[in-house]
């Protein structure tokens, strides 16, 4: 008795991933070998062996999870992921391109700042040394 997929795989010679095309090729190939009345060799308990391993793996084929997943809407989610990665990624490239906008925005608002401010510090300093001008003028016109 055939207890698992893996044991019916072994006794055709195919890995236990092969699809129901490599399993029936490598069955009649068997078969050719160890059917009773092909007489190359003479072994009905191998050929009963054969012949529940092929009927195992018939009744039960294996399916890959990738191709047999399903999602809402019945689509195969094999295209699905794919397309929701291409959006997501696209969604993540646009906000950091939107952050990065907002980054140079901010940066050149505070270079304007900056720059307002060394204007107004520049101006005091003028009107600083215009007074002391002025105030080094009216001293030197009280001693004269």
């Amino acid at each position: 008795m055939i207890k698992s997929r893996a044991e019916a795989c072994n006794i055709l010679g195919v890995s236990i991933y092969a699809d129901s095309g490599e399993i029936k090729r490598a069955y009649r190939n068997l078969v050719k070998i160890y059917h009773p009345d092909a007489g190359m060799v003479n072994s009905t308990a191998k050929y009963n062996e054969l012949v529940m391993a092929f009927e195992y793996l018939m009744a039960n084929p294996y399916e890959s999870p990738i191709r047999t997943a399903k999602i809402i809407g019945g689509k195969s989610r094999k295209g699905a992921d794919y397309d929701t990665f291409q959006r997501k990624m696209e969604a993540q490239r646009n906000a950091r391109a939107q952050q990065f906008e907002e980054k140079i925005a901010a940066y050149n608002k505070e270079i304007e700042e900056q720059e307002k401010e060394y204007q107004k510090a520049m101006d005091a300093i003028n009107a600083i040394r215009i007074a002391e001008a002025i105030k080094a003028i009216i001293e030197n016109s009280k001693k004269d």
